[in-house]
């Protein structure tokens, strides 16, 4: 009578371990083999107007359903001065699928740079997406799965942020900060939109938010140098002549006419650096580089076409990882004590070797229904192979490069990014498929004559792009040297480097094999 009631024990125990897996395995070829049909109201619905889209009676912003929506009435608040995010019913301002509180949807106007007010209460809203804070991961991953398995309706991770500002006795204004032209030499090259900012007359506001102590009246944008000593106006940082300002931050940074901006041009860049010559310091945003390393300097004075900024100091390369907010070090200074000269954008010699600034990504289909991840994205240098001899010789410019000659061969110096230009293969992957692509500037030219048509070429991009598939553009051979390295999409790059989607159920039957052999074992042994 025990050795039954042991056996049925043993047989419960068995079964509940065994549970999950099977739920696993469930959910794992119910999602993989049989997705479930899940509607875009981009593509299935009706557009009304900016990001609204009617489908099956409901109203959506872009892919999420806004509810008590007076659907007779709904209309965008302003067509000229508003953004295509902000819509209005006879009950409520909507930002997105959200409600603006306290809005009177009667009253409520444009004032123009994504602000709004009734006369009483005042909104600031952006037009672009952010991550949804309020959704925790514990929540959002159980309705993922069961978006995957029973389209049921999600939480929305992304939401227009809106700032409501503080009320305020005087009315809020727009201020203008006067257009600076954009300069080269003294050549008026062109000029940038003007930036507006909200103020009561006393505070002052970027999007929405406080700039402490600042002075509306003198308040300008820091200047900015591009690639090729151009001279802009920093779109990040402002001044007032006292403080430094990113957007609306004021750093512990006192301004000084000698401080200056640049900014990273490439895919994933977008950021913008200080940089003040007078100690040596970096800075992005509130975030300054330690002081140990200093002094620094930018690597290169061409900032297109690269993901993260290189600065050299006596110890190192480092670089600001925007993934990780952290400053870390790429690797040894390879210009330290050495004589190379930028002889072209991103290329460096010394007449003995050959390095150059270069960026590799890769993709990941990890995703259903075709998402693809970046599982990493770096800025690189190499290091040209031997077999060129210590003289590089101009030979013309293109809009978008320029053609060199060492010794007896032909260079191309790539300054538009060729490889971009067959990167549509990425949207081809497949499930668990994965495309790397690496960026060569330089490549070798096949003969002078290839060379010459090249330099002739009125339709440059297409003519390199057929030298190139043809294999009359051959991409140097180089030694990496050292890389910044960053990882945008984490859980990308983890199912890339650790899980094969193809193997997830054969992982899975050995489990429920060992579980079930392992109890076999205990029983005997009981017995």
């Amino acid at each position: 009578m025990i050795v039954q009631e042991n056996k049925s024990s043993l047989f419960w125990k068995k079964l509940l371990l065994l549970i999950p897996v099977f739920v696993s395995m469930f959910v794992f070829v119910r999602i993989l083999a049989f997705p479930s049909e899940s509607v875009n109201p981009r593509q299935a619905g009706e557009n009304l107007f900016g990001v609204f889209y009617k489908y099956q009676g409901e109203i959506y912003a872009d892919y999420w359903r806004v509810h008590d929506v007076d659907i007779a009435t709904f209309r965008l608040l302003d067509k000229e001065n508003g953004d295509k995010h902000i819509a209005v019913d006879k009950n409520h301002v909507y930002a997105g699928y959200q409600i603006l509180p306290d809005l009177d949807p009667k009253k409520t106007v444009a004032l123009g740079s994504g602000y709004y007010s009734d006369g009483n209460t005042t909104y600031y809203s952006g037009g672009g997406y952010i991550r949804n804070e309020s959704l925790p991961w514990w929540k959002e991953v159980p309705e993922i799965i069961l978006h995957s398995l029973f389209n049921y309706e999600q939480t929305p991770n992304q939401v227009y942020p809106f700032v409501k500002l503080p009320k305020s006795d005087s009315p809020y204004f727009l201020a203008t900060i006067d257009v600076i032209p954009i300069i080269k030499g003294n050549i008026n090259i062109a000029s940038v939109p003007t930036f507006k900012v909200l103020t009561n007359g006393q505070q002052v506001y970027y999007d929405g938010l406080l700039m402490e102590d600042a002075n509306w009246q003198s308040l300008f944008q820091l200047r900015m140098i591009r690639s090729n000593g151009m001279i802009a106006e920093s779109r990040q940082y402002f001044s007032d002549g006292r403080h430094i300002y990113h957007t609306n931050q004021k750093l512990a940074l006192p301004y000084n006419d000698e401080i200056y901006s640049i900014a990273m041009s490439g895919f994933y860049a977008g950021k913008e650096y200080i940089l003040n010559p007078k100690d040596g310091m970096v800075y992005i945003a509130d975030f300054a580089f330690d002081k140990d390393h200093a002094p620094y300097s930018p690597t290169s004075s061409y900032n297109d076409n690269v993901y993260h900024g290189l600065f050299s100091s006596n110890d190192g390369i480092y670089f600001y990882d925007d993934e990780s907010k952290k400053v870390k070090r790429a690797g040894d200074n390879l210009f330290l004590n050495q004589h190379f000269k930028e002889i072209a954008p991103l290329v460096f010699s010394d007449g003995k070797r050959t390095l150059f600034i270069s960026t590799k990504e890769e993709h990941y289909h990890a995703y259903k229904n075709g998402g693809i991840g970046t599982t990493y994205y770096a800025t690189f240098i190499g290091e040209l192979d031997a077999g060129l001899n210590n003289n590089w010789e101009p030979i013309g410019e293109t809009r978008n490069g320029s053609v060199w000659k060492n010794g007896s061969r032909y260079f191309y110096f790539d300054e538009y990014d060729l490889k971009r230009l067959i990167s549509e293969k990425i949207s081809d992957l497949q499930r668990g498929e994965s495309a790397e692509i690496i960026r060569n500037i330089i490549y070798e030219i096949k003969n002078e004559q290839i060379a010459k048509e090249l330099l002739q070429s009125s339709h440059e991009e297409n003519k390199a792009k057929e030298l190139l598939e043809k294999g009359d553009l051959i991409p140097v051979k180089f030694n990496e040297k050292l890389e910044a390295f960053s990882t945008p999409d984490k859980m990308a790059y983890f199912l890339k480097k650790y899980i094969n989607f193809n193997y997830i159920m054969v992982f899975m039957f050995l489990g429920i094999v060992i579980i079930t052999i392992s109890g076999h074992r205990k029983k005997r042994k009981k017995l």
